[in-house]
């Protein structure tokens, strides 16, 4: 018995749209577009746990629109 996977997939011109957006994040290190990009596109990816990226929060508790909440 031949057995295969059945699993969704894009076609190449989706499929080009979105390693472009994924780029385009990972460029501005935009941590959360990127894992918006991989539950929209990766069918079943579900995140296990919240994002911890030390370099991520840092830029965030950082963020003018942060500190201008603190203060």
């Amino acid at each position: 018995m031949i057995m295969r996977a059945s699993e969704n997939r894009l076609g190449w011109e989706p499929l080009k749209t979105v390693l472009e957006e994924l780029a385009l994040a990972i460029s501005d290190d935009n941590y959360p577009q990127m894992r918006k990009l991989f539950t929209e596109v990766v069918d079943g990816y579900q995140p296990e746990s919240a994002m911890v990226d030390w370099i991520h929060l840092h830029h965030t508790l950082n963020s003018p629109a942060t500190a201008q909440h603190a203060g």
